[in-house]
């Protein structure tokens, strides 16, 4: 007979975007991908207090459990040892500059360190388009599996064995519960600790991409609110928005300039030149993640290697340098006359990390 999993109620503002049917059977991974994106919306307006749903938060990465409870049943044997399995990881793209390797049997410390570090990663990029959704639900099964895995192997151990508790007083209240009848509590929700809110890269590219999306939240929540309710709890939840908006622009601000200060010292300390693969943009991206070629200056006047127009313009994109230097929509071209300004000005933020 097959099993069904029954997802919790969602509210409108997330219903009118997302929906989580039953799962009847074996989860697909469509399905399972459908639970981690409600999880990264409702995860989304955690800093607005009128909006975010603790609870519902909660009950999504409990059901996200037993669902993924139910993928390891199907390909694992629930009375195999965990020291015969082999649990092969996803294949893991080249900006995601860590390797996963398959694990035999009951994962080390160091082996559950490195699919955790991969996990983070990815879903730091989640608001960036070298995000991929399907391979973060192969990465977090893959995850789970390997905590699943030791967690029998533990348990097999007897690591959870209960304690013995001090025998209760007979001057005890005849109301008061003894500690054996006590439940203990479960610890199956640290396995899926890293469900929670996803790492926020501190560039100021974050402070606009939180600000459009809290403020989309919150135009949804009005329209699904009655109309008696709208005036007093909506304004005080704008009004606490902005202020947390803007003390986190500051921040974010006084972190990206500490974070590329530093950057400038560490390679004038450790490099006689300075390349654009080692020189980030402000959201903190390299350049070969894009396909632009290998770049470096010596003196931050010249480029090191020859480099096409077209090239040449997509790295003052890229920096975001290209004011006065490029024309048109879209990809844009090169302004005339501008060939030698346009080089001079990659190669001192290459080498600077700051127009000139």
């Amino acid at each position: 007979m097959k099993e069904t999993y029954t997802p919790p109620s969602l509210p409108e503002y997330i219903t009118r975007s997302h929906t989580l049917k039953a799962i009847v059977g074996v989860p697909t991974a469509e399905e399972v991908e459908a639970i981690h994106d409600v999880i990264r919306a409702v995860n989304s307006v955690s800093i607005v207090p009128a909006m975010y749903d603790p609870k519902l938060s909660t009950r999504l990465s409990q059901y996200l459990f037993t669902v993924q409870m139910a993928v390891y049943r199907n390909e694992f044997a629930p009375g195999d040892n965990p020291r015969a399995n082999i649990y092969t990881p996803p294949s893991i793209p080249s900006h995601i500059p860590i390797s996963l390797k398959p694990v035999v049997g009951v994962p080390s410390d160091d082996e559950l360190e490195t699919v955790h570090n991969a996990v983070r990663t990815l879903e730091g990029l989640a608001s960036s388009r070298l995000f991929d959704s399907k391979l973060n639900v192969k990465l977090s099964q893959h995850l789970f599996n390997l905590q699943f895995a030791r967690h029998i192997e533990d348990s097999n151990r007897g690591d959870f064995a209960q304690a013995v508790t001090n025998p209760v007083s007979s001057q005890a209240n005849e109301g008061e519960p003894s500690a054996d009848s006590l439940e203990p509590i479960s610890d199956t929700t640290d396995q899926q600790g890293f469900q929670g809110v996803p790492p926020i890269e501190t560039t100021s590219n974050n402070s606009a991409i939180l600000q459009e999306a809290l403020l989309h939240g919150i135009s949804e929540l009005i329209s699904t609110l009655p109309s008696n309710d709208t005036s007093d709890k909506i304004w005080a939840a704008l009004q606490g928005t902005n202020q947390r908006l803007d003390k986190n622009k500051e921040l974010l601000q006084d972190i990206a300039r500490t974070l590329a200060t530093t950057q400038i010292l560490t390679f004038r300390a450790s490099q006689p030149f300075y390349h654009s693969y080692g020189r980030a943009n402000k959201q903190g991206e390299l350049a070969w993640m894009h396909k632009l070629p290998y770049v470096s200056s010596n003196d931050g006047s010249t480029l090191g290697q020859n480099i096409s127009k077209q090239d040449l313009v997509a790295y003052l994109k890229f920096y975001g340098i290209d004011s006065g230097l490029v024309e048109g929509y879209r990809g844009g071209e090169l302004i005339w006359g501008k060939w030698e300004e346009a080089q001079n000005r990659l190669a001192h933020y290459i080498y600077y990390g700051r127009p000139n």
